[in-house]
C-alpha cells in the first residue's frame, strides 16, 4: 500500500553504492559502528524503513519533518521520498558526513542535515509538523526531550519515537547482545540501570560518552507524554503500530523479553 505514497522510490543498487563510496572517505575505526551502519543500511533495501513510515502515517506531510537522531541517515532517505520537506540532525559529525554525501549521491534536495542536538535548541516554537525519532530520545533526559519536542511541534503535530524497557536490558546482559571487541553490551546494561535508577531519582542525566543511555519504563512514558501536553494516540511494540489501511506488523525486536516490556514504540499528537 506504501508504494503509491512515495514521489520517488530509490534503489537498492543506487543507495548501497552511495553508502560504500561515502564510507571509503570516512574513518570509522570502530568494529560495532562499522557493523551497525551496515546492518541499518540492509545493503540498501529500505523497504522495511517506508512500510514502517507508512503504517505510522508519517506520509504526505507538508514538512518540515524532524528526523531526530538520524544517525547515519538511512530513515531520512526513507521519509524524503514520501514527504516534502526533511530535516536531520545528530551530534555525531562522522555519520552527518555520510548523510550528506549519501544524499548527494542519490540527488536527494528535500533534505538538510544539521548537528544538533535532539533537545532541538535551533528551531523555534510551532515550526516542525512531524518529529520521527528512532532509538534515540533513551540516549537523553527524555522528559527535557519532550518538553523541547511539544516545543517545536506545531499544534496537533505527530510524534513517533521508540524505546527500550528494562526486558531489553536484561537481555543485553544475559545474553551480551551484540558484544563486539569495542562493545560490551553486559556493561552497557548495568550501566543503563543503574543511570536510569538515578534519574528516576533526580530527574539528571548527562552522558559521559555516545553509548549511554536510559531504559524507559513505559507506563510512566505514557504519563509523562499527557503531562507534557501531548495525545498518545499508540503505545505498542515496536514495529506494531498500524494507523493505515493495509499496515502490517514488522517488528525489528521483540516486545516482551524475560516477561517484561523490552522494544515500544509510541505515536502521539501534540494537544
Amino acid at each position: 500500500m506504501y508504494e503509491r505514497h512515495l514521489n520517488i522510490r530509490h534503489s537498492s543498487n543506487d543507495v548501497n553504492e552511495a553508502l560504500e563510496v561515502e564510507l571509503k572517505k570516512v574513518n570509522i575505526n570502530s568494529e560495532n559502528e562499522n557493523r551497525f551502519v551496515r546492518s541499518v543500511y540492509n545493503s540498501g533495501d529500505i523497504d522495511k524503513y517506508r512500510q514502517r513510515i507508512y503504517s505510522i502515517g508519517f506520509i504526505s506531510l507538508d514538512g518540515p519533518v524532524l528526523d531526530a537522531g538520524c544517525g547515519f541517515g538511512q530513515w531520512s532517505i526513507a521519509l524524503s521520498e514520501c514527504n516534502k520537506s526533511v530535516i536531520g540532525i545528530d551530534l555525531d559529525k562522522t555519520r552527518l558526513a555520510v548523510c550528506r554525501g549519501v544524499a548527494d549521491r542519490l540527488s536527494i534536495n528535500n533534505i538538510s542535515f544539521l548537528e544538533s542536538s535532539i533537545s532541538c535548541e535551533a528551531f523555534e516554537e510551532n515550526t516542525i509538523e512531524a518529529i520521527f525519532c528512532y532509538s534515540s530520545i533513551m540516549l537523553t533526559p527524555w522528559r527535557d526531550t519532550l518538553v523541547s519536542f511539544h516545543r517545536v511541534l506545531r499544534n496537533g503535530g505527530l510524534l513517533y519515537f521508540n524505546a527500550y524497557d528494562i526486558g531489553w536490558i536484561i537481555n543485553n546482559i544475559v545474553n551480551q547482545h551484540n558484544s563486539t571487541a569495542d562493545f560490551d553490551s553486559r556493561m552497557w546494561g548495568i550501566e543503563t540501570i543503574n543511570n536510569t535508577i538515578k534519574y528516576l531519582h533526580t530527574n539528571k542525566f548527562s552522558q559521559r560518552s555516545l553509548k549511554d543511555s536510559l531504559y524507559m519504563p513505559l507506563s510512566i512514558v505514557k504519563e509523562d507524554l499527557t503531562t507534557v501536553g501531548f495525545e498518545c494516540l499508540s503505545a505498542v511494540g515496536e514495529g506494531c503500530t498500524k494507523m493505515m489501511p493495509g499496515s502490517i506488523s514488522l517488528p525489528f525486536a521483540a516486545e516482551q523479553l524475560y516477561g517484561q516490556n523490552a522494544l515500544f514504540e509510541i505515536l502521539a499528537r501534540k494537544k
